[in-house]
């Protein structure tokens, strides 16, 4: 089933008629033409597809064409416009020799747009860290981040990019973002509610047909695999509904994440990054920078895979998740939410709004740590959260100890709880817990890692976990201070059109 939407792109306007599942980057490239954008991998790792939509980098092989609906997007074609004259990051990417076979240079150059509309004088490290959403299959790497550099030095407005890229990056325009159909479908496709309640009511009316969309990182894959008659028919996008947006920290009421808030949001959040660090380490870990701009926690936890990165460290704190569905809203502990891989304890047509976090305890601290053959843009073999509570002794007050990617869903390790709580944390009881930990993880072996390497990552991490959740309990605590004095938790509204990192100082 076709439907008619409307994109805006390079500051141009086009009207065009896709199928349901058709991806923003075969449309960009095969409709309009505009085909710098380029197909590699197709599932979001490789860069090649990077654009920006409403200032953020995405890989558009990973967005629905019906979701761009209403917003700005930004291909390489729209850095020079003028159409004589190359944008400076252009200019000095021939200058250093960045360009080889030049398959991936139209993604490294809008990433590195990105990131010096953020920062114009950023770090080697804050540049490879920018770039790492995007693989060079000729790593040809040390001229990219030289020529980077070099357009570093370029002083004022970027010279020949778009008259819509000042708005598009400091998400000027966002609130008309809402895009999409919104009226209810007799036939299949995709619509964008305003309300829970009218989500709630589509998924019951769709009987099983209807999926939910929000950064579709793990969905379009999905889509992709399926066979078409296995596809739903109807699409239901959650970014018009304002409620699944909040991010609010607050020392005295604790943590509250949206739906719709994305894993850089709360990664770059600095209230977050004071209060709750292992929560903004977790987030940062998971995918790439684009990646890190679409995906969103919850539906890190939705997806329900054991490796999920989210997962140990929000367990490990006792959050709650907040459902709806069409009899009501109801709460649970997330550790009643998981059943199985890819399964959650959600009834027919109910959806998660949100998840809290309780305020941190005095003398508490929390650490996530993980394990993967890459060590960026990969799954974690293993991962784990530990939390402390120390006593005014020093000894331990409360621990909890989560394991990830050793189980069908993550495990807590009562056991090794019980062997801390109440004794000094001293380097012969953390390797005794460890090794009670590990005796509790039920691993398999797969492509990502043995069962033998994953114990033994367990006794390693834990211990790892357990050592910097002491250090920052033992600190002073945490802080919701600048250098400047201002406070930096409270409430904001993680907007899902407004640029990652950008204004998320409330």
């Amino acid at each position: 089933m076709k439907q008619a939407i409307s994109l805006r792109v390079n500051s141009d306007e086009h009207v065009v008629s896709v199928d349901l599942d058709r991806t923003l980057v075969s449309v960009l490239r095969e409709d309009l033409g505009l085909t710098g954008t380029k197909v590699g991998c197709g599932g979001g790792d490789c860069g090649a597809c990077t654009v920006l939509i409403d200032g953020r980098t995405v890989t558009s092989c990973l967005v629905l064409a019906v979701e761009a609906e209403g917003r700005e997007i930004m291909t390489v074609e729209g850095l020079a416009r003028s159409g004589t004259e190359l944008h400076p990051i252009q200019q000095a990417f021939v200058e250093k020799g960045a360009i080889q076979c030049g398959f991936c240079t139209p993604g490294m150059e809008m990433s590195a747009y990105s990131l010096l509309s953020r920062d114009r004088r950023p770090t080697e490290a804050e540049i490879r860290m920018g770039l790492s959403g995007n693989l060079c299959r000729c790593t040809g790497y040390n001229k990219i981040v030289e020529a980077v550099e070099v357009a570093a030095m370029t002083r004022g407005e970027p010279a020949g990019a778009s008259a819509s890229a000042g708005s598009l990056l400091s998400g000027a325009g966002a609130e008309d973002h809402e895009g999409g159909p919104v009226s209810p479908l007799a036939g299949g496709g995709y619509t964008a509610p305003a309300t829970v309640e009218e989500v709630c009511r589509l998924l019951a009316d769709a009987n099983g047909n209807a999926v939910l969309i929000a950064g579709g990182t793990d969905l379009i894959p999905k889509l992709k695999a399926a066979a078409p008659q296995a596809r739903p028919t109807v699409i239901i996008g959650l970014r018009r509904i304002p409620e699944l947006a909040e991010l609010v920290c607050d020392i005295t009421t604790g943590l509250r994440i949206g739906a719709m808030v994305r894993l850089a949001d709360v990664g770059d959040h600095p209230g977050v990054r004071a209060l709750y660090p292992a929560v903004a380490e977790a987030a940062a870990t998971i995918g790439t920078p684009q990646i890190r701009n679409m995906g969103t926690v919850i539906g890190n936890l939705c997806n329900a895979a054991p490796s999920a990165d989210s997962a140990p460290v929000l367990l490990a704190l006792d959050a709650v998740v907040h459902v709806a569905g069409p009899t009501g809203r109801r709460s649970l502990r997330l550790a009643e939410f998981f059943r199985g891989p890819g399964a959650t304890s959600l009834g027919p047509a109910e959806i998660v709004t949100a998840l809290e976090v309780p305020p941190p305890a005095p003398r508490s601290g929390l650490s996530y740590q993980h394990m993967s053959q890459r060590g960026r843009v990969d799954i974690s073999a293993v991962g784990v959260a530990a939390s402390v509570i120390l006593a005014d002794d020093g000894s331990c007050k409360q621990v909890r100890i989560v394991l990830g990617g050793v189980g069908p869903t993550p495990l807590q390790v009562p056991s090794a709880e019980t062997l801390l709580e109440g004794a000094a944390l001293d380097a012969e009881v953390i390797d005794s817990a460890a090794e009670v930990a590990a005796d509790a993880a039920r691993p398999i072996s797969d492509v990502r890692a043995s069962v033998g390497y994953r114990l033994r990552m367990v006794r390693v991490l834990v211990a790892r976990a357990l050592a910097e959740a002491m250090a920052r309990a033992s600190a002073d605590g945490p802080s919701c201070s600048s250098s400047t004095g201002e406070s930096i938790c409270g409430e904001i509204s993680a907007d899902p059109d407004s640029p990652a990192g950008e204004g998320r100082q409330p």
